[in-house]
């Protein structure tokens, strides 16, 4: 554990008899305060054993359930992420880099609320269009409650993204511009999220990489909808989802995103007609 404050690094070491993961490697983490929770991986073989670590006790936990209860099969190079307080856990491969397509998600509330192991369930999520997903050492993160997935190795390495709505359970690849400004494909990468741009670093496809790319995952889903839609209304005034801020004559800052305004609005006074008609706070020729 590294210490910002001094930048030193600390080892936990588990006391003698207590219960601790077995050594592995490729295996997927997502720290909820105070648990980091850390599934399969590889070790002597494919893993796939849920393990809790509290960060008060500094102590770990294995997550036990019944044999026929729905699980995730043993996996390695598979990706992960949070949304709200469910743990998902994504595609990988297995045995001599069988690729998998599935998803499954771990509602952590229980542990959240009261440490409380017992009561944690896998669900399957049977992902509209799922083949799409077959792939492994591929990185996933996510923006405005959505998993965006990039990238890794199916029979050959690739360079798509596709995003992943876990309200509906639906999987679309997302076009993207002209393959001279794509990153080459690769497989074991990072990748993250700054604001609204999906940010991808390194990476081996029989080289390694040092590259560094992004994308405004935006953009990629706007559409040329009127200046009046409700899909519209939904990225105006939210700092979450602005890189630009626009002031009215009184001083007040509006947060919004430079792409829509490039996409959606040639002149200056189409953007006032726009935000007059979302709350009444800005008329024609109050923008400076």
């Amino acid at each position: 554990m590294l210490d910002w404050s001094t930048k030193v690094w600390r080892e936990i070491v588990p006391k003698e008899n207590e219960p601790a993961p077995w050594e592995r490697t490729y295996h997927v983490a997502e720290l909820k305060y105070p648990y980091l929770v850390v599934f399969g991986g590889e070790g002597l073989a494919d893993l796939d054993d849920l393990w809790v670590f509290d960060f008060r006790s500094e102590r770990w936990a294995e997550v036990k359930m019944e044999k026929e209860a729905v699980r995730p099969c043993a996996r390695r190079f598979h990706s992960s992420c949070l949304i709200g307080n469910e743990f998902f856990v994504i595609a990988g491969c297995h045995s001599k880099y069988r690729c998998l397509s599935d998803m499954y998600s771990l509602d952590l509330s229980p542990l959240l609320a009261g440490g409380e192991m017992g009561e944690l369930r896998w669900v399957e999520r049977k992902l509209k269009g799922a083949s799409f997903l077959s792939r492994w050492g591929h990185s996933s993160a996510v923006f405005d409650g959505k998993i965006y997935v990039f990238a890794g190795r199916f029979s050959n390495d690739l360079n798509d993204l596709l995003v992943i709505d876990v309200s509906n359970n639906s999987l679309r690849g997302l076009k993207i511009g002209s393959s001279s400004d794509q990153p080459k494909p690769r497989r074991r990468h990072c990748a993250g999220f700054v604001g609204s741009c999906m940010v991808a670093f390194g990476g081996f496809n029989g080289e390694y990489f040092n590259d560094l790319f992004y994308i405004n995952v935006f953009e990629l889903n706007a559409k040329p909808e009127t200046a009046g839609d409700d899909c519209l209304r939904k990225h105006v005034g939210r700092q979450e989802h602005s890189d630009e801020l626009v002031m009215t004559k009184e001083g007040e800052a509006f947060p919004i995103h430079r792409a829509l305004i490039s996409r959606y609005f040639k002149f200056s006074s189409d953007f006032s007609s726009f935000m007059a008609a979302i709350n009444g706070r800005f008329s024609r020729g109050e923008l400076v």
